[in-house]
């Protein structure tokens, strides 16, 4: 259960507005304004009048233009083929000008369409409300729409989530009233900048037969995580939402605490048949010949990924055997299967390994660094065979589009048939297999009945 930054907006500004600031003597930079009121056009910052109201000088090249009506074509012209920088200038100019004049404001129907459109790729893709003042995103949108600036971060908090949420919920709740039963999966965790959460998400099934799943709530939740105040807490979110008698179960991680709420919650409770594959998983870890053959292979991957000498001599011999030049996985204890993973990678880079380990400067990294300079690769292949379909397993019942609970009982009699013992096992994997043969049985003793009493009725 569980770039390259654009120029900035103020950059071309800034180099828009030194027009209006004599900093050079040269001809090129000495403009003359004339009234706006009279002549609004940008062009005329490069011209003044002559002696006809359909003549006008060029104050850089002092060249008449004769103007065939009061428009500036004319002068415009002159500049794109006789002062191309000067043009390329008030076009800017023109181009910024025209964008005041007809920015979009936020409240209008295109407006709001824009804003919404952003913030729901926001929330989509779980991206920080920050992103909102990213240069880029800004970039893109004005590409799209020039009239249209994304609105700040605070205007988005006092203007649009409250309103995007309130619409959602409440056709989460008008889906929540038809139910006629509803489950419920909680977790505790904590975030990267370790604040404690408590998350809720309901289960349903509709009238059409669809598995509907809504994240209800992610709540703070300081304080000791002691059962009476999670159970509380549950109860608080339920009542919210109006869906306390509608609970059918509850299902979460199998700790100690979980299992009290699960009691004091007065629902049916389920521990996360995945959490309890992986506990078995972890059990079996334990055992000596594994826990040392895992600890040499953890060493290695640390070396490798701490020393960039020896990345660069992995990445060589990478590159002779013709391979991707792909990182070691380093596993996680929270991580599920990160393990497996590990082994995994390991087997898959035999070749290049191999060859580091034969190199003398490698070894010698090995030595200080204190890990082995051999790994039993017989050993790794034959914990990975035997935890693949621990892997397989949990990547199933991990699926979120169907519902998982009919998948316990054959996934876990499949698991105890991949761990039958075989004559051509060594002592280390016998010990494994029993190991997690036992763990599982221990471990999922009450879904393995519930589903058997399921199945015969």
């Amino acid at each position: 259960m569980t770039t390259t930054t654009p120029s900035s907006p103020n950059i071309i500004q800034n180099r828009v507005t030194t027009v209006n600031s004599p900093v050079s003597s040269s001809p090129s930079s000495v403009i003359k304004r004339t009234p706006l009121k009279v002549k609004r056009s940008p062009a005329w910052r490069y011209f003044q009048t002559g002696t006809s109201s359909l003549n006008a000088e060029c104050i850089l090249c002092k060249l008449i233009i004769k103007r065939a009506t009061s428009t500036t074509s004319n002068l415009l012209y002159h500049l794109a083929h006789q002062h191309p920088n000067e043009y390329k200038l008030i076009s800017k100019l023109s181009k910024q000008s025209f964008n005041n004049q007809t920015r979009l404001p936020l409240d209008s129907e295109r407006g709001e369409q824009l804003t919404r459109l952003a913030v729901e790729f926001i929330i989509h893709d779980l991206l920080p409300l920050s992103t909102i003042e990213s240069p880029k995103l800004q970039a893109i949108f004005h590409e799209a729409e020039p009239s249209y600036n994304l609105p700040k971060r605070k205007y988005l908090m006092t203007n649009i989530l409250q309103h995007m949420y309130n619409e959602i919920r409440d056709l989460v709740i008008e889906q929540l009233k038809d139910a006629l039963g509803i489950c419920i999966t909680t977790d505790n965790w904590t975030s990267d900048s370790n604040q404690p959460y408590i998350t809720v998400t309901s289960h349903l099934i509709t009238s059409n037969y669809e598995l509907k799943t809504f994240v209800l709530q992610t709540t703070q939740f300081s304080g000791n995580h002691t059962a009476d105040r999670i159970t509380q807490a549950l109860q608080d979110i339920c009542i919210e939402w109006g869906i306390l008698d509608k609970i059918v179960c509850l299902v979460s991680d199998n700790c100690s605490t979980m299992k009290k709420v699960g009691r004091d919650f007065k629902k049916d409770w389920f521990g996360c048949a995945d959490h309890n594959i992986n506990l078995c998983v972890v059990d079996a870890y334990e055992l000596d010949d594994v826990k040392e053959a895992l600890a040499t292979a953890r060493k290695l991957v640390l070396l490798v990924k701490n020393s960039h000498l020896a990345k660069e001599t992995l990445n060589h011999f990478q590159k002779l055997f013709n391979m991707k030049e792909r990182q070691l996985i380093y596993d996680v204890v929270t991580r599920w299967n990160s393990t497996y993973y590990m082994i995994e990678r390991l087997i898959e880079e035999k070749d290049p390994i191999t060859a580091c380990l034969q190199e003398k400067e490698f070894q010698k990294k090995l030595i200080k660094a204190n890990v082995p300079t051999s790994i039993e690769w017989d050993l790794q292949v034959q914990l990975k065979s035997t935890l693949k379909p621990f892997e397989t397993a949990t990547r199933q019942l991990a699926l979120a589009s169907l519902p998982t609970i009919s998948k316990v009982l054959p996934v876990v009699t499949g698991l105890l048939t991949s761990l039958e013992p075989s004559s051509f096992d060594p002592q280390t994997i016998q010990k494994l297999k029993d190991t997690l043969r036992s763990a599982l049985k221990s471990r999922l003793k009450k879904v393995l009945l519930v589903m058997s009493v399921a199945k015969r009725l």
